[in-house]
């Protein structure tokens, strides 16, 4: 299970969010699908249930939704924007 750092802030508006990693001084911008995704997660809720929520909420298909939001939580992971089984992630920068 994916879970937001204590130390990542959050602002949001209509056109989806802009987060502040507080450690490693950066900011990133969140569109609204990555929003609704980041709401879900700060929530408690899994991938499944997160993709069950995009696809009723859009209108695309179950498939479709759960790609991207596995794509999404990946993305926020690399970014040490979330820890996984309540640990700390290494915020090294990572390099593809």
């Amino acid at each position: 299970m994916q879970e937001i750092r204590s130390d990542v802030r959050c602002v949001q508006d209509q056109d989806g969010a802009l987060i502040l990693d507080i450690r490693a001084d950066r900011f990133f911008s969140l569109n609204p699908t990555a929003t609704l995704i980041w709401n879900r997660l700060a929530a408690g809720a899994s991938v499944t249930e997160i993709a069950h929520t995009l696809s009723r909420e859009t209108g695309i298909d179950e498939e479709t939704a759960l790609t991207d939001t596995r794509e999404c939580v990946a993305a926020l992971t690399d970014h040490c924007l979330l820890m996984t089984d309540a640990k700390t992630p290494d915020l090294a920068p990572r390099f593809r």
